[in-house]
């Protein structure tokens, strides 16, 4: 299970730089979840202004213990820190 902090416009289809090098570096383990601490999608402007409730979502909590029950690694991730 990786733990990243909050979601982008990535999607199935499009994946971010991030998601793309989880994805090619655990192919070994057959499967893999992806959750973010953080649910709700905001750009780094408007991410800072927000309230942790304010980017949680209601089911988020749930959703990272039902996934880390089923895990047998938890990893933390995150994208690159720009200048």
């Amino acid at each position: 299970m990786i733990i990243m902090k909050n979601p982008n416009e990535a999607n199935i289809i499009k994946m971010d730089a991030t998601t793309m090098y989880i994805i090619n570096n655990l192919m070994d383990y057959g499967s893999v979840y992806i959750v973010n601490l953080f649910s709700i999608m905001a750009d780094k402007l408007r991410f800072w202004n927000k309230t942790p409730d304010d980017l949680l979502g209601q089911e988020n909590d749930f959703n990272i213990i039902k996934s880390a029950e089923k895990a047998d690694i938890i990893l933390l991730a995150w994208g690159i820190v720009e200048r």
